[in-house]
């Protein structure tokens, strides 16, 4: 009897390796999610701001509550996914990770002993697209605290016994059209982490063959696993804005996805993907791996509900009010679905409702504050140039005109059949309208 031997085990690449090791990655949406929030409520039932002074409730709403939804849990698993393979040929127990650091840091113009990997292409990739103030941002900054900000390995770890200092994520914003400095706000992303000195030994006047490469060594040099760039519509270009035409920042971005060998990931509104249109190569690369395309809330949203309903409750009026579903609806008209607009008029509530001691809620207190702030909530929920709420008011019409008349029903049977209705076609219709624009 001849004995065969048994075949060993698949192993992942990423399942011994340091630099994935101790993330610490979160693969319970439950657990990510009470890890994520902040609910002084949930975490105290105590808590209760009720008389508490405007000022400060404002702060802690605007800076101790978040809610995460639905979209929060994939873009985290988007960004996991892509740090675990981006680690995929970086390993700094084996010595082959050391010559692919060496030959970044010499540019290939030297020789450099030992196998290297960083030929293998790491083409990976993604983009996360969404209307302004939808809190995209926020998002990613708060996934991104869930995530060490460095490891200090050490020097068991590595493949020759040195101590080594992981950077696992870095993001930066885009905040010029300059490509040098998109480049010089990724070092000063690293150094902000690393204490180095990058971004100051690397100035302007070098060029961007030179910056590109010092990107490059730097995200070596400290294992950088994946970068976040923000704010990608910035790139946009005279020559970037009509779709089909090329665009020199869109090959900029092709270039600095090759050069980096390590997964990038762009955040942006809706002028991001025409832009990165441009170049069909670019587009492929940025869309591939993460493809996230997110829009404003439906007034039907249970997210959106709940939301709107905790925010009023724990930080306006700081006891529970009842929210029909009209005070709904007239919410959502005024801020459109868009977090960042609820949020500035919530502020704007909380004070008006100590200014003028209103102890209930009312669609006169809620018309009056948007009359105070709509000038600035216009700019977040604009469609064509013209408010979102001037357009969602004529909807019902257009919505209704061919829908059978409601039959009245005994209050004691369904008292909110028709009004939820009506406003799950509002909502519905404005939605559509907005996506549309």
């Amino acid at each position: 009897m001849t004995l065969r031997s048994k075949k060993s085990q698949w192993v992942s690449p990423t399942a011994r390796n340091p630099l994935v090791a101790k993330l610490n990655l979160i693969r319970d949406k439950q657990v990510f999610m009470s890890q994520v929030e902040l609910r002084p409520d949930r975490k105290n039932r105590q808590f209760n701001l009720y008389g508490v002074d405007a000022r400060e409730r404002k702060r802690i709403f605007s800076y101790e509550f978040y809610e995460p939804s639905d979209f929060t849990w994939e873009i985290y698993n988007a960004i996991s996914e892509m740090l675990e393979f981006g680690y995929r040929y970086k390993n700094i127990a084996y010595p082959s990770f050391y010559a692919d650091m060496n030959k970044a840091a010499l540019g290939g113009e030297k020789r450099v002993e030992g196998k290297i990997e960083a030929d293998k292409k790491i083409d990976i990739a993604g983009c996360i697209i969404g209307p302004s103030g939808l809190g995209k941002s926020e998002a990613v900054n708060r996934i991104i605290d869930l995530i060490p900000a460095t490891i200090l390995h050490p020097a068991s770890d590595t493949a020759y016994q040195k101590s080594f200092l992981q950077i696992p994520c870095i993001k930066a914003d885009l905040n010029a059209r300059s490509t040098l400095t998109v480049l010089r706000n990724i070092l000063l992303a690293i150094d902000e982490k690393a204490g180095t000195t990058y971004y100051e030994d690397n100035p302007l006047r070098k060029g961007e063959g030179h910056l590109i490469a010092a990107v490059a060594n730097a995200c070596w040099q400290h294992g950088i696993g994946l970068v976040i760039l923000d704010e990608g519509q910035m790139l946009i270009t005279e020559s970037g804005k009509t779709s089909g035409k090329d665009s020199p920042n869109a090959k900029f971005l092709q270039s600095l996805f090759n050069a980096l060998k390590v997964p990038i990931l762009l955040i942006g509104t809706p002028e991001l993907e025409d832009f990165l249109s441009c170049n069909a190569h670019t587009l492929r690369r940025y869309k591939k791996d993460a493809d996230i395309t997110l829009d404003n809330y439906p007034q039907d949203s249970d997210y959106w509900e709940e939301l709107v309903i905790t925010i009023i409750q724990q930080y306006v009026f700081c006891r529970e009010v009842v929210l029909t579903s009209a005070y709904l609806r007239q919410i959502h008209v005024y801020t459109a679905g868009n977090y960042s607009a609820l949020q500035i008029y919530c502020k704007a509530l909380i004070d008006h409702v100590e200014e003028s001691n209103i102890t209930c809620l009312s669609k006169k207190l809620l018309k009056d504050v948007y009359e105070l702030k709509k000038s600035v909530l216009n700019k977040l929920t604009r469609f064509h140039n013209k408010p979102i709420q001037e357009i969602s008011l004529k909807v019902p019409l257009q919505a209704l005109k061919h829908a059978k008349k409601a039959v009245p029903v005994p209050n004691d049977k369904n008292p909110d059949s028709v009004a939820l209705k009506q406003s799950k076609e509002l909502g519905r219709a404005a939605h559509d309208l907005f996506r549309k624009g």
